[in-house]
């Protein structure tokens, strides 16, 4: 008899002091033994099987850190910082099969301002895009995937927080599904405010 359906996860994070400063490494891993739609259809099989085509088990794998490169108080996280992620999974049936970002971010690097922060970063999505095998030709839904995001976070007091934001995203869809235009890239500008309790 075997069991179906089940997730299996896992993952491991460390504190490090490279350069003599605060860091940390993290790895994971997940495991699926179900079965899912597999992300390339042949219309041949469909009509033939009266069933679309199936996958069996999935996995992932990933690894994050995050490193100080100055620390003005270490104690109260405050300093200018590097940051990365990196992500792989089997590519079917997930759509995402390899992600990476990298970036850098700050806290508290003005002593008149100890609690601004900033960030700016980008990531990558590499697409395993599903496609549709018909009688006369073959059809893709997307493309990779890009992101680049920066933020200035100003605190007004210790407890309000404005913080503007800009965002550019490829986005991975290529096409409007009813028009077949192209989907351009998107340029978002974002304004919050925060109140910390």
């Amino acid at each position: 008899m075997t069991v179906n359906e089940l997730t299996f996860t896992g993952e491991g994070r460390v504190r490090t002091h490279f350069f003599g400063h605060t860091g940390h490494q993290l790895v994971g891993a997940l495991y699926s033994n179900a079965e899912f739609a597999e992300l390339n259809q042949r219309i041949r099989f469909v009509l033939e099987n009266r069933r679309i085509a199936r996958e069996s088990g999935s996995w992932g794998v990933y690894y994050n850190f995050d490193q100080y490169l100055y620390e003005s108080d270490e104690e109260e996280g405050r300093g200018l910082g590097v940051f990365g992620r990196f992500g792989a999974s089997d590519g079917n049936p997930n759509l995402m099969q390899y992600f990476y970002s990298v970036g850098v971010g700050g806290t508290g690097m003005f002593a008149e301002r100890p609690h601004d922060r900033f960030g700016i970063g980008y990531y990558y999505l590499d697409i395993r895009s599903p496609t549709l095998e018909g009688l006369l030709n073959s059809r893709s839904f997307f493309r990779d995937e890009w992101g680049f995001e920066a933020f200035y976070n100003v605190a007004l007091t210790p407890w309000l927080l404005l913080t503007p934001d800009v965002q550019v995203i490829g986005p991975a869809q290529k096409r409007e599904f009813r028009t077949r235009e192209n989907v351009a890239t998107a340029v978002v500008l974002g304004f919050r405010a925060q109140v910390v309790f």
